[in-house]
């Protein structure tokens, strides 16, 4: 009877104890300042971008997002800059895990060559659509170099 008594309280133990580890989802939470970072190891903040109808996953919106202001985001076919964030997922209000459920890249030109790199930890939450604009949270990381995290409005595309 001892010897049942030991292993449930030990069982019951371990239990508890599983319960009390962090989860790795809760490690990094949003910021609440504008959106900013590092891209390429260089210092990167957050000034303008849009979201446009994808042509390849109904649904989907193409999402882009600029250290440089564009006076007509919509009419712009894409910012010429030397580091921006691309993606595309569902606009929807929401929290979507960067990989699974949304897929975003951050896009480096360097000497005449674009690197591309896929962002595979992360998360952006799409907080507000209105007819004209998305509000929301971004946190994305390809590596210590290459990390961005904190809040974006942007214009909302027709086409």
């Amino acid at each position: 009877m001892k010897t049942i008594c030991i292993l449930l309280t030990l069982a019951a133990l371990t239990a508890c104890e599983v319960k009390l580890k962090p989860s790795s989802d809760n490690v990094d939470a949003f910021s609440e300042t504008t959106l900013a970072g590092k891209i390429a190891g260089g210092d990167w903040v957050f000034v303008s971008g849009r979201a446009k109808p994808s042509h390849s996953t109904s649904g989907n919106y193409y999402f882009d997002f600029w250290n440089v202001h564009q006076d007509q985001p919509c009419q712009t076919f894409g910012a010429d800059v030397d580091r921006k964030v691309l993606g595309s997922l569902p606009l929807v209000p929401g929290i979507y895990t960067i990989g699974s459920e949304a897929s975003m890249t951050f896009s480096i030109l360097s000497e005449g060559s674009t690197s591309v790199l896929v962002i595979t930890s992360g998360k952006i939450q799409i907080d507000e659509v209105t007819e004209t604009e998305v509000r929301g949270k971004l946190l994305a990381e390809f590596d210590g170099d290459n990390r961005i995290n904190g809040l974006f409005t942007i214009n909302l595309c027709s086409e």
